[in-house]
């Protein structure tokens, strides 16, 4: 099953880039399209459900680390370009401080029980993928 997981994820992850890359941001911009109301109209989302029941997104921004919260969760967080946190980011498996200030592509797992203290949803990061900066509609 942890094959089966990983390939979708990477699959779904490929075939993200390449929309993030062909087709303008704002064609996805649908309030519907996303979980958390931190959502902005120049990011790439998709929520998906795998065959076991779990929840994972794939999104684009800039990761930073968290600072200062009124929420307690996550290492980093991902932004858009005017410095809104989308989501509150940890990776068990992924050095996350490796992309801070970089914009990305990531495929993630929606981490139960969140949103709490009106922080963003949590996310467990599973892959990275940097975004050209020549696509990129944010200038981190």
């Amino acid at each position: 099953m942890i094959i089966y997981k990983r390939a979708l994820l990477t699959l779904c992850a490929a075939v993200t880039l390449l929309l993030a890359i062909t087709i303008p941001a704002h064609t996805f911009a649908s309030a519907n399209s996303h979980p958390s109301h931190h959502r902005q109209a120049h990011t790439l989302h998709s929520l998906s459900t795998t065959p076991d029941g779990q929840h994972f997104v794939q999104a684009t921004g800039i990761i930073q680390p968290i600072g200062v919260t009124t929420y307690m969760y996550g290492t980093h967080r991902l932004i858009n370009q005017s410095g809104n946190t989308l989501y509150a980011l940890r990776s068990r498996t992924l050095n996350l401080g490796q992309y801070i200030g970089k914009y990305v592509q990531i495929t993630a797992m929606l981490v139960p029980g969140y949103p709490i203290d009106g922080g963003p949803s949590y996310l467990d990061v599973q892959t990275i993928a940097y975004i050209l900066a020549s696509s990129s509609p944010l200038r981190p």
